[in-house]
Order: structure tokens, then C-alpha cells, then sequence
């Protein structure tokens, strides 16, 4: 639940060329890193990308759905409203789970939802999106002109998006949702009873998540940052930086760091919030009874509950093995008077610092040699 895509990371993207093509990308590329001598190899440490892209897996109130090896969709757990048994067999590139029904969308933009109709919520615009996010009963895509479009329920106005252009992510909760602008502003609506549609007007967020009446952010520096209903201590963050993924649950939150490892907080009721011990994830995912992880050999735990089987992945299914990466570096670049290495990002956002470029020679030496410049 929350936002639907995923932050992906990594220790080490290695580019194997440097390409002699003049400099020419626009600030929404994020920082540009500046190097000194020439090199045949960059490799970017430490970067998280703005646009929240990827999902491959999600959980809902009492199931949870990944994306297969084959691309179509597998969910688990409870079935009352077909939202497992219904599952398209559409290849998707990212999925997410409400509390009764689900959401995906394809490879051209198309969203297809399957489960609970009570609300709408399986009736999404007739628009094409590069991002989706699944609420409880209401869900919210990006287009790929930054306007955010919700449908579903609108009993608190979480459905009632703004007009404006150029937001750069979206993120739906249980009675809310929030979108994120390329400088890091958060833009709220909906139900507000414990603050959860007011996030920190001093913070520049990377990522938002939203669970049932709180909200947390990951900021443009790796740290995280919690608002809204504070009961089951869910505005206690763990402290420090090196985070790079945050999963709001209904009650609860995980988040992921750099290495993989899991951190939970808030309502444990069911052991949603204490993730299985020295295991280390690439994607997660919380609902309100459970919570997932999927590694990078395309193995899914799940933790919590199992009244309905929702913490019970199927066996014998070939998870997607590989996580759409919403970092990307689109160039390196080089003009007569240096080199110049840019990190593009494929959305927009800001990205989790500090960004390492380690410069490789022919012999495989290396030297870190950068500077933030943009």
C-alpha cells in the first residue's frame, strides 16, 4: 500500500565507455559530477533516483501480488473479491495491492485493475501512465506529463488530485494521497484528522509513502521523516541516513537500506514489523496485515499474518529476478574542454546522497575524483 514504486540501488553501475557526444541534458538529470582526467570506466556508488518506478511486488489488507519471470501478474491470500483469482495474465512492468483489489500497469502506459469494485476503483481514466499508485479503496497514476489523475473513492477528496503539470511522483493512501514535485515539495489532499495531508513544509523528499493516517518520506539525503497519527509510535523513524526505500503499511513502515537490510517500526500485532532476520531485499512491500521483500535472485518472503494465506508465497512460481532500476545514467559525456559525468535520472526527483563517481583507467586503477555541480 502507499507508493507503488519502488527506489532502486546500487553499490555499483559500472559504464564501460565514455561516449563523445556534445553535453546537452536539463536539470531534471539531477546532479551533474564533474571529473578531471580521462577514463574508460565510471562507476556510480550510492544513487537512488527521483521517480518512484518499478513495483514488481505489493501487499494489500490480506494478500499480496509480484510480477512473474514471465511479466503477468501472481497474487496470494484472500480471494472474496477475486483479487487473487482474477489476476490478469497482461504482461505488467509494475503492480500494486489495495485492500481488496489491485492495479497494474503495461507496457504502453495502459493500467488494467481486477478485485472489489465498490468504489470504482477498478475504473481507471482513459489516460495512459508512467507511474500508478493503489490505495485502499481509490488509486492515483502520473501521466507522463506530470499531472496526477485518482479515481475510486472520494469520500475525504483523496481522489480530488490538483491540475498542476510537472509533479514527479504519487503516492495513494487509505482516505489520502500525496504527489511530489521534481524540488522535492510535497502536495497533499484528502482526509487530514491526524495530519497525514500536511508533511514537513522544511523538508526536501526523495520518496513518499502513505499508510492508513500517517505518512513517511525518505529525504534527498537518506534519511527518513514521519507524519500523521503517531499512535504505535509510527512518527519514530529509526534514526540515521542510508536509506533508499520506504514502505508505509497501514499501521506500520519498513524501510530498506543501501545494503539491503530492513528496518520496521509501528503496530506488530500480526509480526508485520519484524521482517525475518539477516535476510536482505532488493523491493518491499507493507499491508496492513503483512509485509514482503523480494531479493534479487526473485525470491519473495512475507511476514505476519497467515489467517488467509497471505504470508504464504506460492511455491513453484519464478518470481521476476531483476528490479526495473529507475536510475539510470543515459550518457557520459565528454566535450573538448573536460569530461563531464551526469546522472540521469528516467523520472525526475532529486537523488540520495552522497554520489560517488570512481574513475577506472584501461589498467583498472582507480582514482574518485568528483564534484557536485548541479
Amino acid at each position: 500500500m502507499g507508493s507503488l514504486r519502488s527506489v532502486f540501488t546500487t553499490n555499483s553501475i559500472a559504464f564501460t565507455s565514455l561516449w563523445l557526444v556534445p553535453l546537452a541534458f536539463s536539470t531534471a538529470c539531477g546532479p551533474e559530477l564533474e571529473r578531471l582526467e580521462d577514463t574508460s570506466t565510471a562507476v556510480v556508488s550510492n544513487a537512488v533516483g527521483g521517480n518512484d518506478s518499478g513495483r514488481w511486488l505489493d501487499a494489500g489488507w490480506y494478500h499480496a501480488c509480484a510480477i512473474t519471470e514471465q511479466g503477468t501478474p501472481q497474487c496470494w491470500g484472500r480471494d472474496n473479491f477475486g483479487q487473487v483469482s482474477d489476476a490478469v495474465q497482461t504482461p505488467v512492468t509494475e503492480i500494486g495491492s489495495g485492500a481488496f483489489h489491485n492495479c497494474a500497469l503495461t507496457k504502453s502506459g495502459e493500467t488494467v485493475c481486477w478485485g472489489r469494485n465498490n468504489r470504482k476503483q477498478l475504473e481507471p481514466p482513459n489516460t495512459l501512465f508512467q507511474q500508478i499508485s493503489v490505495g485502499s479503496y481509490h488509486n492515483c497514476g502520473l501521466t507522463n506529463a506530470g499531472q496526477v489523475k485518482c479515481w475510486g473513492w472520494n469520500g475525504s477528496g483523496q481522489s480530488q488530485a490538483p491540475t498542476d503539470l510537472g509533479f514527479g511522483s504519487v503516492s495513494a493512501g487509505r482516505y489520502n494521497s500525496c504527489a511530489l514535485k521534481p524540488n522535492g515539495k510535497a502536495s497533499c489532499w484528502g482526509l487530514n484528522n491526524f495530519g497525514q495531508s500536511s508533511p514537513p513544509t522544511d523538508t526536501k523528499f526523495a520518496r513518499i509513502s502513505l499508510g492508513a493516517f500517517h505518512g513517511c518520506g525518505l529525504t534527498s539525503s537518506g534519511s527518513i521523516k514521519c507524519w500523521g497519527y503517531s499512535g504505535y509510535r509510527l512518527n519514530r523513524a529509526p534514526p540515521g541516513r542510508g536509506f533508499v526505500e520506504i514502505r508505509a503499511g497501514d499501521y506500520h513502515t519498513c524501510a530498506r537500506k543501501i545494503n539491503g537490510e530492513l528496518n520496521c517500526w509501528g503496530a506488530n500485532w500480526f509480526g508485520q514489523a519484524k521482517p525475518p532476520l539477516n535476510n536482505t531485499y532488493a523491493q518491499i512491500a507493507s499491508g496492513y496485515t503483512l509485509s514482503c521483500g523480494l531479493n534479487e535472485q526473485g525470491e519473495i518472503d512475507c511476514w505476519g499474518k497467515d489467517n488467509y494465506g497471505q504470508t504464504s508465497v506460492p511455491v513453484g512460481v519464478n518470481f521476476a529476478k531483476t528490479v526495473q532500476p529507475d536510475l539510470a545514467v543515459t550518457n557520459i559525456s565528454r566535450d573538448l574542454s573536460g569530461y563531464t559525468v551526469t546522472v540521469c535520472n528516467t523520472g525526475t526527483g532529486d537523488f540520495v546522497h552522497p554520489i560517488t563517481v570512481e574513475l577506472k583507467d584501461e589498467d583498472q586503477q582507480s582514482e574518485i575524483l568528483w564534484k557536485e555541480v548541479g
